[in-house]
């Protein structure tokens, strides 16, 4: 127990994970009922938001939920079959975290928790599966509304909120697009955002949009709200805290109180931009405090405009194929559209010459639309890159079927950046294919994103490799310090015995063994960095010299 003590001891005031000593209290019959905290360390106070005072000498029934209280009371009785219990994981709804517990029987009565706060780990492993599903339902889904459905399907699962919502504009309101979770009376209630739907001017381009969803797609700013975002979403923890604002410093117009009403305490609204222009938001509402942080809204913000993208480039792609049944050769108005589209826009026929492209692709080469009319790609790249490019409208033009999202790097004079690719085939009067039509979008920015999702998953992976390993470590120094004491106790109460010298050599190796076990452990506790060398081709040990 002195070596246990001593052990514990260092936990408790060097660990910078959560530790706690709990007694149990037992029913008549001998069941574990409740647990009293009896010593903390200050980083489980910070876990669990509370002073040590405030904890030491309450009950875990007093502190926790009944869920949260039967969970963890779960684990402390399966202490009784196994000594040590290793990573379980505990979510605590009420602080919205996500907890990693080791657990170690003392005796009977008194337990001891190591508790780590694995939230943000949880968080970036639900924003990689989250990230995955979006790009994964966007480069599959040709239908806008197919792909908004699934989109908040997983928005709603993944995030575990009660309700999620995608309003989307719709002539001079916002109404939802797909709901889930919210009950009928309250979609009828809030569907429309315009302040009199019913006498609402048909000149009026821009009519005033009520409470904090027209506020958000409105681009008012929230002057006295801390929990508001430089992109203009708004979010709170607490609703009933801002729903008071004083006139001056409260943006919306018309406030209406039906997410309160519902019972509703986390909102999250983040809008889907369109460039410069909100074209609707997404919208998330939980019943539980503490549900939202800004690192999560600012997630969001990029899913959104990942969204954002997708959608314009399906409404576009839909424009362009309803156009392409009335017109069958390029007009001045169709010239037109494809210039007020922020994309770039191409006509090539079967050779890879350019028939017709729009302003954005002018701009993009440094010339005219009429510069690069009949032009072939290999004028304007190396001969294997511009067939690379026609390698693409081949498939189309001989399948006669569509090729959408193709993501590939564009050489550009600002260098390498990377477009998301739609090609579909056109046909002249006859029917007959004469070439195909592309619209490609920038998406640079989300690659840059993606790589550096992917590296925060890598190192994601070696942290996990390195707690793995320290557990290994903090598992040896209990489970051989105990039984070497006892051994080296016997051998010691042996030897005052033995007078046969080749015995007492013998008894000197053992000593010596057990002091260089020692030494490893002694070495393996006060490690302050592990790093590994070669020991057998592929396989590493901890270096004990470094």
């Amino acid at each position: 127990m002195d070596c246990n003590n001593e052990y514990l001891f260092s936990l408790r005031n060097n660990s910078d994970k959560g530790f706690c000593i709990t007694e149990g209290l037992y029913s008549n019959e001998g069941v574990l009922t409740d647990s009293v905290f009896i010593e903390v360390n200050n980083p489980f106070s910070d876990i669990l938001n509370l002073s040590s005072d405030k904890i030491i000498g309450q009950q875990l029934t007093a502190l926790f939920t009944h869920e949260e209280a039967s969970a963890i009371l779960l684990l402390l009785r399966g202490l009784t079959e196994s000594p040590f219990l290793e990573k379980k994981g505990i979510y605590l709804s009420t602080l919205n975290k996500w907890l990693e517990v080791t657990l170690l029987s003392l005796n009977e009565k008194v337990f001891t928790l190591l508790v780590e706060d694995v939230s943000e780990a949880k968080q970036k492993e639900m924003e990689q599966r989250l990230s995955l599903k979006v790009l994964t339902i966007l480069n599959r889904c040709v239908s806008q509304e197919n792909a908004v459905k699934q989109i908040l399907t997983v928005i709603k699962q993944e995030t575990g909120v009660d309700a999620a919502a995608i309003r989307l504009k719709s002539g001079k309101d916002y109404p939802y697009f797909v709901y889930d979770g919210f009950s009928d009376e309250f979609v009828s209630h809030e569907n429309s955002l315009l302040l009199d739907s019913k006498n609402s001017s048909e000149g009026d381009n821009d009519p005033p949009l009520e409470c904090f969803c027209g506020a958000v797609i409105a681009g008012r700013t929230f002057p006295s709200n801390p929990f508001s975002t430089k992109k203009g979403s708004v979010w709170t923890n607490n609703l009933s805290s801002i729903l008071d604002l004083i006139p001056s410093e409260d943006p919306r117009l018309s406030p209406r109180r039906h997410c309160y009403d519902e019972g509703y305490i986390s909102i999250a609204l983040i809008p889907l931009y369109d460039e410069d222009t909100i074209i609707g938001l997404i919208q998330l509402n939980d019943r539980r405090a503490n549900r939202f942080s800004l690192k999560i809204i600012e997630f969001f913000e990029q899913i959104g405009d990942s969204i954002a993208i997708s959608l314009k480039q399906m409404q576009f792609l839909k424009a362009i194929k309803d156009r392409e049944k009335s017109y069958k050769h390029l007009s001045k108005e169709f010239e037109a559209i494809m210039d007020h589209i922020p994309g770039l826009i191409f006509y090539k026929d079967l050779n890879n010459n350019f028939i017709q492209v729009n302003k954005y692709v002018a701009e993009a080469y440094n010339k005219t639309k009429e510069e690069l009319r009949g032009v072939n790609l290999s004028q304007l790249y190396d001969y294997d890159v511009a067939e690379s490019y026609h390698k693409d409208d081949l498939i189309v033009i001989e399948s006669g079927e569509a090729l959408l999202n193709i993501e590939e790097p564009w050489m550009t004079d600002q260098g390498v950046k990377w477009v998301n690719t739609s090609k579909i085939p056109f046909t002249d009067e006859s029917g007959y294919i004469a070439g195909i039509i592309g619209i490609s979008f920038d998406i640079t920015d989300r690659k840059l994103a993606e790589e550096e999702l992917k590296k925060k998953q890598e190192d994601l992976t070696r942290l996990k490799q390195k707690n793995a390993v320290l557990a290994t470590i903090v598992t040896a120094n209990h489970e051989i310090n105990q039984p070497l004491t006892i051994i080296r106790g016997n051998l010691e109460l042996m030897a005052k015995g033995i007078k046969d010298k080749t015995l007492l050599l013998r008894y000197e190796t053992i000593i010596e063994s057990l002091d260089r076990i020692d030494k490893v452990i002694k070495k393996l506790r006060d490690l302050d960095e592990i790093k590994l060398r070669t020991y057998l081709d592929e396989i590493d040990m901890i270096d004990l010299d470094e």
